[in-house]
């Protein structure tokens, strides 16, 4: 199913080869800083909050439309990068980065959020249990939820969706890196 690899006691790898363990955490992801795609300074959420992750096209964004309130915040990249730049074909790095920094504002603005929501959803992949774990320690979730829809599903998935289509080989890779790179933590619940 996943391949495993050696963790410590707080889901982080062990393998000092392992990008989470390099000095200078200066390296990218897919040419995105390491800074945008993990902020610091987030604080404690001032509504209760749920983190959902799981590979692309497990579920998440349907996960949470199903079950959030109508006036609940939900903070998705997808959907960010959707709104501001149009869909998957359009989209470029540039945009990309500025969707993950739009996503970065909404999640620190959960800080001091005075309004009427009630809830607040986060969805994001963190296939690592240290980034979970990570998200965990500074935005203090009710829970964290983790989508295990299998690798062959997500693949069918996108293969039906055109959106994703015409992105299929990132998709994929993107789906094939999580499988790869999932851990269990035990701060997780997990669905289907």
């Amino acid at each position: 199913m996943f391949k495993r690899q050696p963790y410590d006691s707080d889901g982080l790898p062990l393998d000092p080869s392992h990008p989470w363990n390099t000095p200078s955490r200066s390296y990218e992801v897919d040419s995105i800083p390491l800074s945008v795609m993990f902020p610091t300074g987030l604080s404690q959420s001032a509504i209760p909050l749920t983190i959902v992750c799981g590979p692309p096209a497990a579920g998440k964004s349907t996960y949470v439309d199903k079950h959030r309130r109508s006036d609940d915040l939900v903070i998705d990249l997808d959907a960010i990068i959707r709104e501001s730049f149009g869909t998957a074909r359009d989209v470029r790095l540039r945009d990309r980065i500025s969707g993950l920094r739009i996503r970065n504002d909404r999640m620190k603005a959960l800080a001091t959020y005075n309004g009427e929501a009630r809830a607040a959803w986060f969805c994001t992949t963190a296939p690592l249990p240290g980034t979970r774990r990570k998200w965990s320690a500074m935005l203090r979730p009710q829970r964290v939820i983790v989508i295990l829809t299998p690798r062959s599903e997500c693949i069918d998935r996108v293969k039906r969706d055109p959106e994703r289509m015409v992105i299929f080989e990132i998709q994929q890779s993107i789906i094939d890196r999580w499988w790869s790179d999932y851990h269990p933590w035990r701060g997780d619940t997990y669905t289907i």
